[in-house]
């Protein structure tokens, strides 16, 4: 399966949505700041990235060797998904099947 980094200033979702996608057969690494997720990705090379940080996705796409990684971006807004092209966006809360549906694409 997939290495994901999981991002959000939320503990409680990071470890929740955490064990979902482990239990899944993913391995998961967890941040709750950008500067931690930031030496996560650089350390873990992810397939995937789950995150509600619409600049880390700026930082992330900036970088040629992760132009492959799919990004998952949980919104509280929908009207954000604008913002962040090139990305799949999910509201919050957050409906597990289809976060599982769309990492399991990646």
């Amino acid at each position: 399966m997939s290495t994901i980094v999981l991002v959000d200033e939320e503990p409680a979702l990071v470890e929740i949505l955490g064990m979902v996608l482990e239990g899944d057969g993913h391995e998961v690494r967890r941040a709750t700041t950008r500067a931690s997720a930031l030496r996560l990705i650089a350390h873990a090379r992810p397939q995937v990235i789950v995150c509600s940080d619409v600049a880390l996705i700026s930082l992330v796409r900036a970088r040629v060797e992760l132009a492959d990684v799919m990004i998952v971006l949980l919104v509280d807004d929908l009207g954000i998904s604008s913002i962040a092209p090139a990305v799949h966006v999910i509201a919050k809360p957050v409906i597990l099947s289809e976060l599982l549906g769309l990492v399991r694409q990646g």
